[in-house]
């Protein structure tokens, strides 16, 4: 089951093999990835597909249908080398490259959302719907992944079983992430943990059901089953791991001068656990550590950026934005981000309004870069436009706050009061950001000032809050 192709952006290969840590590499590295798949019919143009060793078959077998189907890539346990314009990197486990692979792709969604994980024999199914129901309860908007079906936001899609491959639980994580949900309930299945699938998932809660005698089958021994649902708790405890974590990349750092990924590797870390001015630092030893810059690079600028603004630190943000787009000019993440913080400082708007449109075009399915542009056109008072773009985003991601706090402010300007009132409602009912919170209140008491005051709400620019920043 594929149920998405991309994250944010393409990734390198060679990116790929810095993560997972081959036996042998060959063939090209130089290219850009597109999307991941494990089951040769769902590849597409420039996928990597990952063979996986199954109980009845080899994913080996389907490298050359994978390759016939736009494969520029290949990870696989085997030496088998297809051709030689395909790469093809060999690996110890092919289901923890899969899964490394995945969390990179999508930039760790599990680290921007609070995740449950629940395991056992029995009841996993109910207990999920009933930590689903409480969270929703408490506003809290909640994903789920089980037995049944899928829920992203309001979307529901039938499951295919409990616990899918390591892909699609990254690709979900991260779709929670941007429709808004704060919360994600995930059930868990002993056969999920012993492959893998949820390897570097980041799960705030475990609850265990119960152990009773099933799939002996698969795991042979009640031992090995109970050691296989264990698993899932010994990955808890995210804030020690990151202590562990920060202190193996710095000594990684300091062991190999030259090492890029290790240092954006520390800023990522940093950037997850809000340290902006740490994340700034461990993104320019990267930046040092580079030869001739490549239009890849971009990333670095654009995370550097990010922590900069998030530090507070503008003009080195918007130099290094800058410096993404002349990499690469098209990014439409760095676009977004950019011309979004222009417009809230009023500053370079006849450059700002065109890149947002330009980022739509290229991202039209991203609510939030959708909001980004219906908001601007707000700040300039085109609020006409503006109710037209925020109806749009708030389709893309009903549950945000933020989103739906914009809408009614653009209603409220075009005198649709009672429709304002409604989504200021709303805004509150999805649990926004404790700043953020009293501003809306203010406002469905009061409505909004007159328009010569026209304050923006509380809180940092959308642009840097689903993207992965």
């Amino acid at each position: 089951m594929i149920l998405g192709k991309l994250c944010m952006e393409t990734m390198r290969l060679e990116s790929i093999t810095r993560i997972i840590q081959p036996i042998t590499t060959r063939g090209p590295l130089n290219v850009d990835i597109e999307g991941i798949a494990y089951d040769s019919r769902q590849v597409r143009e420039g996928y990597l597909f990952v063979a996986l060793q199954g109980q009845h078959a080899n994913g080996a077998q389907y490298i050359e249908d994978a390759i016939r189907r736009g494969a520029t890539a290949v990870v696989s346990e085997d030496d088998q080398w297809a051709r030689r314009d395909i790469a093809h990197i060999r690996v110890e486990d092919a289901r923890l490259a899969l899964a490394e692979i995945s969390c990179a792709f999508y930039d760790k969604p599990s680290e921007r959302i609070e995740l449950i994980g629940i395991t056992g024999t029995n009841g996993k199914t109910t207990t999920s719907y009933m930590c689903r129901d409480i969270l929703w309860a408490a506003g809290r908007p909640t994903g789920l992944v089980g037995t049944i079906r899928y829920e992203i936001g309001k979307r529901i899609i039938p499951a295919t079983r409990t616990t899918p491959e390591a892909p699609d639980v990254q690709f979900m994580l991260d779709q929670m992430v941007r429709s808004g949900c704060r919360n994600a309930v995930m059930e868990v299945s002993s056969h999920a943990l012993h492959q893998r699938r949820v390897w570097g998932t980041d799960f705030d809660v475990g609850v265990f059901t119960n152990l009773t005698r099933d799939h002996l089958d698969y795991h042979k021994s009640m031992n090995e089953y109970f050691a296989a649902k264990t698993v899932l708790f010994r990955g808890l405890g995210q804030q020690e791991k990151n202590a562990e974590a920060e202190a193996m990349l710095r000594q990684a750092m300091a062991d190999d001068p030259a090492d890029i990924s290790a240092a954006q590797q520390l800023g990522q870390l940093l950037r997850s656990t809000k340290d902006f001015t740490g994340a700034a630092k461990a993104y320019t030893t990267a930046i040092e550590r580079l030869g001739d810059l490549e239009p890849e690079d971009w990333q670095l600028f654009y995370y550097r950026g990010i922590a900069y603004e998030r530090a507070k630190d503008w003009p080195s943000a918007e130099k290094d934005f800058l410096k993404a787009l002349e990499l690469s000019p098209d990014e439409p993440y760095v676009l977004n981000y950019l011309a979004y913080t222009w417009v809230e400082r009023r500053e370079n708007l006849d450059k700002a309004l065109p890149m947002l449109e330009k980022a739509v075009q290229q991202r039209p399915e991203e609510g939030f870069i959708v909001d980004s542009l219906g908001w601007a056109h707000f700040k300039l008072g085109n609020y006409e436009k503006a109710v037209v773009n925020l109806e749009k985003a708030v389709k893309l991601a009903p549950t945000d706050p933020v989103l739906n706090d914009h809408l009614g402010d653009a209603y409220w300007r075009v005198g649709r009061h009672h429709e304002a009132r409604f989504q200021w409602s709303r805004a509150l009912s999805f649990e926004p950001e404790p700043e953020l919170k009293p501003v809306i209140e203010k406002k469905l008491e009061e409505g909004l000032p007159d328009q010569s005051a026209n304050p923006a709400p509380a809180g940092s620019p959308t642009a840097g809050t689903s993207n992965g920043g």
